[in-house]
């Protein structure tokens, strides 16, 4: 089960998760997606897109949705901008690999370790290390109070 947890707004990139879901087909690699968004604001394109799909479950987005994250065997974020995305923090911090966009803000994810990095429209090796090269999050690779130093750091003006 791979879950996309976000608001849809253009920097967040929606489309990217079916891109996502589209390249995964293509290559042969099924899954399920859980999808909890604010759906009322996606472009209509989108709307479709996700009823027609069979393998993915929309959910509104509310508190309660990221409840299941625990249970994802990823999260997808494919976003365009992002200054810190919490919901990968909490992803991570789950102990659930997450897969990203390539931009600045995930820099510090680790093809291999804490996930994977794909382009916008993913690649056949990207999809087959997501599918077939699992990481295992553990407190050696992903220690939630370091990320925990690093914001007292950015709070207190020190990074």
């Amino acid at each position: 089960m791979i879950g996309f947890f976000s608001r849809s707004s253009s920097e967040k990139n929606p489309e990217g998760v079916f891109e996502f879901i589209k390249a995964a087909e293509k290559y042969g690699y099924d899954a399920n997606y859980f999808i909890a968004s604010d759906f009322e604001t996606w472009k209509p394109h989108l709307v479709e897109a996700v009823n027609s799909m069979k393998n993915v479950i929309y959910r509104q987005a509310n508190e309660r949705a990221i409840d299941l994250l625990p249970n994802m065997d990823y999260l997808i974020q494919t976003s365009f901008a992002e200054a810190s995305c919490e919901v990968v923090h909490e992803a991570l911090d789950a102990g659930v690999p997450v897969i990203v966009s390539k931009i600045p803000a995930f820099d510090y994810i680790k093809d291999g370790v804490l996930g994977w990095h794909i382009d916008n429209v993913p690649t056949r090796a990207q999809i087959e290390n997501i599918f077939e090269k699992i990481p295992k999050i553990t407190k050696d690779v992903w220690d939630e109070k370091t990320d925990i130093k690093t914001w007292t750091k950015v709070l207190e003006g020190k990074l």
